[in-house]
């Protein structure tokens, strides 16, 4: 993936993100998550790419972290951490935006404007 924002409509901080984006990159791929998740491998390059770890990019507040079981404190190695991710996007965070290779996720929306500084 190149120039994305891996986004959720249903999401009002991926919406307000978007706007922001949009209006500097109006030609950004969007990229809806829930239906198409990116894999293990491009997840490894977001963390890489944002200085961010595995958790760093789950929910858990999410109510599937807790159908799982989940704990953050569960030992798992990064990248089965993203495998988690992969199988259920659900529990990724949103919005992720990658811009010239640099990633935020942008909680707050407004995080996305470190990547246009």
């Amino acid at each position: 993936m190149h120039d994305c924002i891996l986004h959720n409509q249903r999401c009002g901080k991926s919406r307000g993100a978007l706007e922001m984006v949009t209006q500097r990159r109006p030609d950004i791929r969007v990229v809806d998550y829930l239906s198409t998740p990116p894999s293990v491998d491009e997840l490894e390059e977001f963390c890489r790419q944002g200085g961010l770890s595995a958790k760093d990019l789950i929910r858990p507040g999410e109510p599937r972290f807790a159908e799982l079981g989940l704990s953050l404190s569960d030992v798992r190695d990064d990248r089965a951490w993203l495998q988690l991710v992969h199988d259920n996007p659900i529990l990724m965070q949103r919005p992720i935006v990658r811009i010239d290779g640099r990633v935020v996720v942008a909680r707050p929306s407004e995080r996305v404007l470190e990547l246009f500084g």
